[in-house]
């Protein structure tokens, strides 16, 4: 699955193995015979066991009833890969190994779905912090921020300026993301900013709030920039 890049399937194997309760260092040794003849195989097998014990035990640490929770630990055949290698190095050689971190909410960052309207936002308040709490997370997994698009940060930046008027810790998350915006900006022109309408086909009409909301915070984003012009969508909809 990793050499074929089959990050899905992986991660739908990684979501198998957890709900069996299962536990990693009870894994056997996989490469116990005949390993020497195939060191590559010996590499990712201990790959997979550390970043499963990394990701379930970053799920349990940071989920709300972590508490009582065991932590998983590295099986004793995989730890000498860890007296070489660093988990974060492991991922530019395995890009598919950030799959396994199945639990981080992908398709909410990634914005898959229309940004919500501040309504939502306010009333589900707590539920939104904790998919951010997963933004530097996801953020330093190349597999997700090579996807990354500079409309999903400008709606990631739009809730979160409404989620951190409401839960004041996730100032430092807003901030995090206005900075990566605000460089994604310095190498483009505001002016051609997409229209959200481009990926979600008639929001201002079905999520009208939420484009109003999003059409309020470019307004802001430019009053912090050097004289701009406003994307034509921004314009049009402020003359409606």
């Amino acid at each position: 699955m990793l050499l074929c890049g089959l990050g899905d399937q992986l991660a739908q194997e990684a979501e198998y193995f957890a709900s069996q309760k299962w536990r990693v260092k009870d894994i056997p040794d996989a490469t116990r015979v005949g390993w020497e003849h195939d060191l590559e195989r010996q590499r990712i097998c201990q790959a997979v066991a550390v970043v499963l014990v990394d990701a379930f035990n970053h799920q349990s640490i940071s989920g709300e009833s972590s508490g009582g929770v065991r932590l998983h630990s590295v099986p004793k055949w995989a730890e000498p890969l860890l007296e070489h290698v660093k988990i974060k190095d492991l991922f530019s050689s395995y890009p598919d190994l950030g799959h396994l971190y199945f639990y981080l909410p992908w398709r909410q960052l990634s914005f898959i779905h229309p940004p919500r309207s501040p309504c939502t936002i306010i009333h589900y308040a707590r539920q939104l912090a904790g998919d951010y709490w997963h933004r530097n997370k996801l953020m330093s997994l190349p597999i997700f921020s090579e996807k990354d698009d500079i409309l999903s940060s400008l709606c990631r930046a739009y809730e979160l300026s409404v989620l951190a008027y409401f839960v004041p810790e996730m100032a430092d998350v807003y901030n995090h993301e206005m900075d990566y915006l605000m460089k994604r900006l310095a190498s483009s022109d505001l002016e051609g900013f997409p229209d959200p309408r481009t990926r979600w086909r008639k929001m201002d009409v079905t999520e009208r709030e939420a484009f109003r909301g999003l059409v309020q915070f470019v307004k802001i984003i430019a009053e912090q920039m050097d004289p701009v012009r406003l994307p034509s969508w921004v314009v049009d909809s402020c003359s409606q």
